[in-house]
């Protein structure tokens, strides 16, 4: 009849309505994992290759205009300045490690530009093997570094980074392993002992999450 068709579409429409903030969440939650996804194999073939890349940021979580990334090893001076008494890291393979910041069109030779300086500042006494991408950006105004100072800034004190993404302007800072993890810009993490999204070795950069539910007991 009529009103049980009507009664139909009218739960339909409700039922799609309660669905949507999930199907909008999976949404984001895909994407940011199609971006870390992509920007590990554009590290990696950039590593393995040891030719520049430019990677382009398709994700709508960034929230930026500019979507290209450059994306290249380390140079020997690089290195030096990693190895030195400022910085004292350590690593394996420094050409598993790539450099991440922003494609500068203005720039003559971008891909090469030099980021010791950064590198000194931001990062100290920590181990590093695998894959690592280390974001990196142009220093702060002198009003900026008035106004942070105090604050922790950069990846110290670690214990060991693993097949890592490490965006610009996030912090890593007195951890004892980190692996397998993507940390975002302006993201901290501080102080954990263990911290990796794979625990089986694997280093593919899938959803794959089993959630076991329960019957609801009302109350």
């Amino acid at each position: 009849t009529m009103n049980e068709t009507e009664n139909n579409n009218d739960e339909q429409e409700a039922s799609s309505s309660w669905l949507k903030p999930f199907a909008s969440s999976r949404q984001q939650r895909e994407e940011k994992i199609y971006r870390t996804s992509s920007l590990y194999s554009a590290a990696t073939a950039c590593a393995s290759s040891s030719i520049p890349i430019q990677w382009k940021d398709t994700a709508t979580v960034t929230g930026s205009d500019d979507l290209w990334w450059q994306l290249r090893p380390l140079t020997s001076k690089e290195i030096q300045i990693l190895e030195g008494n400022k910085c004292r890291c350590r690593c394996n393979d420094w050409s598993k490690v790539t450099l991440l910041y922003r494609r500068q069109r203005e720039a003559i030779n971008s891909q090469m530009m030099d980021w010791s300086n950064v590198l000194e500042n931001i990062i100290s006494d920590s181990t590093l093997d695998g894959y690592v991408v280390i974001g990196v950006s142009p220093p702060p105004s002198h009003d900026d570094i008035k106004e942070s100072r105090g604050e922790i800034k950069g990846i110290h004190k670690n214990g060991m980074i693993y097949n890592c993404i490490l965006e610009p302007d996030c912090v890593l800072y007195d951890n004892t392993i980190v692996s397998y993890a993507h940390i975002h810009s302006n993201a901290s993490i501080l102080h954990c002992g263990v911290l990796s999204f794979a625990d089986d070795g694997s280093s593919d950069w899938t959803d794959e999450i089993s959630i076991t539910l329960g019957a609801e007991s009302g109350g």
